[in-house]
């Protein structure tokens, strides 16, 4: 969730250049400083798998993919002193990099974001959170919701 005029802003610099995953407006945020804080109240995620970027169609990954690398873009044309701190310019420039030379350099870069890949192989599809289903069911019993 973030302000209207935030998002705004956001979603003009992809406009014309991704399609498919609006939500790389977040990305853009936090690669160029907008701050990021915690949601103490309840929130309702949608479900996963149902969407076109977890599906696991071949063209839906292909578009979405080409999004990334849109995004990207956008992010190494602007300045971040923040994130050229944490090598992330040089990262992105390596998206979609294959081999072990490639595969080296971004551990040696991100050591940190090596262990949450290797973190979240292990433990597939895990939530940190549990899910409260008398929430959703009390959700669901509210004549407004449909």
């Amino acid at each position: 969730m973030c302000r209207r005029e935030v998002m705004s802003k956001y979603l003009r610099m992809l406009r014309g250049k991704v399609t498919w995953a609006e939500d790389n407006s977040y990305r853009l945020m936090a690669y160029f400083g907008e701050k990021i804080r915690y949601f103490p109240e309840t929130a309702v995620l949608y479900e996963y798998g149902t969407g076109i970027s977890t599906n696991g169609s071949d063209v839906w990954s292909q578009r979405i993919q080409a999004d990334w690398r849109a995004a990207n873009a956008i992010m190494l044309a602007g300045t971040s002193p923040i994130a050229e701190k944490a090598h992330v310019p040089e990262l992105l420039r390596m998206y979609g990099q294959r081999g072990l030379r490639a595969r080296l350099k971004r551990i040696c870069l991100s050591p940190s974001r090596t262990l949450f890949h290797l973190r979240t192989r292990l433990r597939p599809r895990r939530s940190p959170c549990r899910m409260d289903e008398s929430f959703i069911t009390e959700l669901l019993a509210h004549d407004d919701v449909s």
